[in-house]
């Protein structure tokens, strides 16, 4: 309907005037109609879009946290309610219960995220205090808590913080999260209590990521195929109790790619969210020794936090089995009739744990787990 010109900005001012155009035409209908003095509406979108702020591409959703993917429209008209801004934090999710407190519907028996904005959009009574949250999967999960004054956004594969002052910085330019400001403490502390009731729920009914939780918490103590001997982190508080192949149905072979599980026993919380790498390397089962040194061709699984983030090991609770899985590719020309499996723990800042139980004596950091019986090699090698 208009021409702008052709950047993504341009094209996306087109696109609102041709969506406000649209929307006008419905709300000129609405009026000719006799329901118009008995019409709630409410506009609101569901994401914004990056016009290449904070590096991200133009036209980009979903990837980032930040508030020009974030903030987005929100407006309730009720006939004959006096017109008022809303102050504080507020999220789409309270759409729903306000709806509900509008019109009478009885929910009594619900519960929701999200609150009712009747104090805000027909007293005036806002909650500068409240903070909301948000979420995204993709490329990696993020998580954020919000408020009028704060945005705290965490990547939880990476452990890593970002704090915003709104107030001085409304385009989020400068992250504070490093100067351990007060608001820091605060917002992380909503936020963590939020991610304990909405995606570590052990209740699969309130629990976003239950299919995750499903494949890493066990039901009851695992019966590992290899038990690992004196191997803890965490000052003892997460005990290794063994490795096993994933597909049990046969042994793996050079030239495979395979999964091996690895056991934990939760004696105790602990607060460090650990990322591991698992190596593994041929050895003759017959003259082996856990001391012996780990080769430096050895095959090694990336380094990560357990579920990618979505659950490290802080979110472990006490008393939990976890099973953690990691994916490595056997070269065909190895040679030995087992495999040597070894673990290493860094902690947030890059410090890794040293082994309590044996270790290589050139790597006192690579935790033995025990050795896996190897098939002969693939058909065709010698």
């Amino acid at each position: 309907v208009v021409d702008y010109g052709t950047s993504e900005p341009d094209l996306y001012d087109a696109e609102l005037r041709w969506t406000d155009q649209q929307v006008g035409r419905l709300l000129d209908e609405l009026v000719r109609l006799p329901s118009n003095e008995r019409t709630i509406i409410i506009i609101t979108s569901d994401h914004g879009e990056s016009m290449g702020e904070h590096g991200i591409p133009s036209g980009t959703h979903g990837t980032a946290l930040y508030r020009e993917m974030l903030h987005v429209p929100l407006i309730v008209y009720v006939p004959n309610n006096q017109p008022r801004v809303m102050g504080g934090a507020v999220s789409p999710l309270d759409i729903l219960p306000t709806i509900a407190e509008i019109t009478g519907i009885d929910v009594k028996d619900l519960s929701f995220e999200g609150k009712s904005l009747v104090p805000q959009v027909f007293y005036g009574k806002d909650d500068l205090e409240r903070i909301v949250f948000a979420e995204t999967n993709a490329p990696s999960p993020i998580r954020a808590s919000i408020s009028v004054k704060n945005r705290l956004i965490y990547y939880l594969h990476s452990n890593l913080y970002e704090l915003y002052d709104l107030a001085t910085d409304p385009n989020e330019k400068t992250n504070l999260a490093p100067k351990n400001p007060p608001a820091l403490a605060l917002m992380k502390s909503a936020l963590d209590a939020w991610l304990e009731r909405v995606l570590y729920a052990r209740d699969p009914r309130f629990n976003q990521a239950s299919k995750v939780m499903n494949e890493l918490v066990l039901p009851a103590a695992p019966t590992p195929e290899v038990v690992t001997q004196g191997q803890r982190l965490a000052d003892g508080n997460l005990e290794i109790l063994g490795i096993g192949i994933a597909d049990t149905s046969a042994r793996p072979a050079p030239g495979a790619r395979i999964e091996i599980n690895v056991f934990f026993r939760v004696k105790a919380r602990t607060q460090t969210a650990y990322r591991f790498l698992l190596g593994a390397w041929p050895v003759d089962s017959r003259t082996w020794k856990p001391t012996d040194a780990a080769p430096t061709t050895m095959m090694r699984s990336l380094m990560r936090p357990t579920g990618d983030g979505m659950f490290a090991s802080d979110r472990w609770r006490a008393g939990e089995y976890i099973r953690d899985r990691f994916t490595i590719t056997l070269p065909a020309d190895w040679k030995g009739d087992s495999l040597a499996v070894g673990l290493v723990a860094s902690d947030p800042s890059g410090d890794k744990a040293e082994a309590t139980g044996a270790a290589p004596a050139n790597d006192p950091s690579l935790l033995i787990l025990g050795v896996l019986p190897l098939a002969g090699p693939p058909a065709g090698n010698p």
